[in-house]
């Protein structure tokens, strides 16, 4: 329980300190200059099938970086089962209105949802 604790905890210090959101948290940048980037950690389990697909993304705003982080284990191997957190990074590249959308779903159920995440802001010049 004790790990469980700490692992929250750098967790919460990871995400304060590199302005990432969470996908339960309504906060996105509401706005950001060209050349900016900012990051986005969903969690996920692939043991369930889901993983996060971007559903909807405005021309303006590209994908740097898309990438899974296991939690750490005593082994410092996978473990199968356990969430882990999928961490999209994006960069606005052109001045005006944006949109990103990500949805949580299955590869064989794409139009079953089951969580999605939206951000939407104004991108200056």
């Amino acid at each position: 329980m004790k790990f469980v604790n700490r692992l929250a905890v750098l967790t919460l210090a990871t995400v304060a300190a590199s302005q990432a959101y969470a996908a339960d948290d309504a906060k996105c940048p509401q706005t950001m200059k060209v050349g900016d980037t900012f990051e986005v950690s969903l969690e996920t389990n692939a043991s369930t099938g889901f993983q996060w697909q971007i559903h909807e993304k405005t021309d303006n705003v590209t994908v740097v970086s898309n990438r899974i982080q296991s939690s750490p284990s005593d082994s410092n191997m996978p473990l199968v089962g356990v969430p882990s957190q999928q961490l999209w990074v994006f960069k606005a590249d052109a001045a005006g209105h944006a949109k990103i959308q990500l949805v949580y779903v299955r590869s064989w159920e794409a139009d079953q949802v089951a969580k999605q995440w939206v951000c939407q802001n104004t991108i200056t010049g």
